[in-house]
């Protein structure tokens, strides 16, 4: 017969005791299934990199947010911007068919709808080419969008003492050309 240890109840052969729940005899040993970095660790990078752009900024911010590798934020970035600046210019594609309609400019009426097709067609080809590029394992920079000199300030995760940082000390820490190359670009 055998009681508990913390609160003296009978527990006879039971692990935990019914009264007060503490556990019983020798604790099991902690299974570790495996210590890493990153949750996505176990993801190759050249297929992470693809990922960051199939559910367009979203799964760019989960993998930016989540994923430690240099390659793997570049590819989150990328597709995190590319897909903002899409989203601007479907919106500013759309005001302007809007103000055809609107201004009754019934000639330039018929040029907006093969425009939108050209410009849905460019999109859907460009998100294909990059994920083939993030699998192909390159870094391939999109003009305008990637060319700037603040994306390897944001993409740092090392202060130049070697220690981690975050990106928002190394922002408020640049260096002054950085800043305003970074405040100038729309």
């Amino acid at each position: 017969m055998a009681f508990c240890k913390a609160c003296g109840q009978d527990i006879g052969d039971a692990a935990f005791c019914p009264k007060c729940g503490a556990a019983q005899g020798a604790a099991a040993p902690a299974v570790t299934v495996g210590s890493s970095d990153s949750p996505t660790a176990g993801i190759d990078e050249n297929v992470a990199g693809l990922l960051c752009y199939l559910f367009h900024w979203l799964s760019g911010l989960i993998f930016l947010l989540l994923d430690k590798r240099p390659f793997v934020r570049f590819h989150a970035a990328q597709a995190i911007a590319f897909n903002i600046v899409a989203a601007g210019l479907w919106v500013a594609l759309a005001m302007f068919g809007w103000l055809i309609l609107l201004l009754r400019l019934s000639f330039l009426g018929f040029l907006i709808f093969p425009i939108w097709g050209l410009f849905g067609v460019a999109l859907f080809a460009t998100w294909i080419f990059l994920m083939y590029k993030a699998y192909q394992r390159e870094k391939f920079k999109l003009p305008i969008i990637a060319d700037a000199d603040h994306w390897e300030m944001l993409l740092d995760t090392t202060h130049p003492s070697g220690a981690p940082s975050h990106a928002a000390y190394r922002f408020t820490h640049a260096p002054a050309r950085s800043v305003l190359v970074f405040a100038a670009t729309p």
